[in-house]
């Protein structure tokens, strides 16, 4: 591959050049150019790291947007309590039929993003309260090759997002 590259390189550069005269290039622009970064890996549903990001996330809401009776602060903390659990739902497939809100911010990532079902991890809070909506999970690598995470269904208007990216 290398040398294809450097082949290349002065074939475009001969007509510039005289017979005589020799091409340098820097090292740093033949290896810049054959280096492929590596995509990256997404994160387990489980993974410590993305369950605390998620309640992190979800915790700033709340203090962002603070509620005035008592049962909905109980509320927002009981959710939070339940959702320390994730396991993972198949991308390809999903439909409306399971949730409405999750379907339509998958096929937009998709379309937007240029994603296949393989490049997108969804993952679905377990939880252990019958009484709260699971909270789904969404990640994907973006152009900076840096994992984005989003929590797709916990607040009430679907057109709004709460998002960050993994450390």
């Amino acid at each position: 591959m290398l040398k294809l590259l450097l082949a290349l390189l002065l074939l475009s550069t001969s007509d510039v050049l005289a017979e005589d005269e020799v091409a340098e290039i820097p090292a740093e622009q033949i290896f810049a150019a054959t280096e492929e970064t590596a995509p990256a890996v997404l994160p387990s549903c489980q993974d410590e790291k993305v369950i605390m990001q998620a309640k992190e996330l979800l915790e700033s809401y709340n203090r962002e947007h603070p509620v005035n009776s008592l049962y909905e602060k109980r509320q927002r903390a009981l959710q939070l309590k339940n959702i320390s659990a994730y396991k993972e739902e198949a991308v390809a497939g999903y439909t409306s039929k399971k949730n409405e809100i999750v379907a339509n911010k998958l096929l937009m990532t998709k379309i937007n993003q240029g994603l296949t079902d393989d490049e997108i991890r969804l993952c679905r809070s377990v939880n252990q309260n019958a009484r709260f909506h699971s909270i789904y999970l969404m990640m994907y690598a973006n152009n900076d090759n840096q994992v984005e995470l989003y929590i797709l269904n916990f607040l009430d208007n679907p057109n709004e997002e709460l998002k960050t990216v993994i450390q």
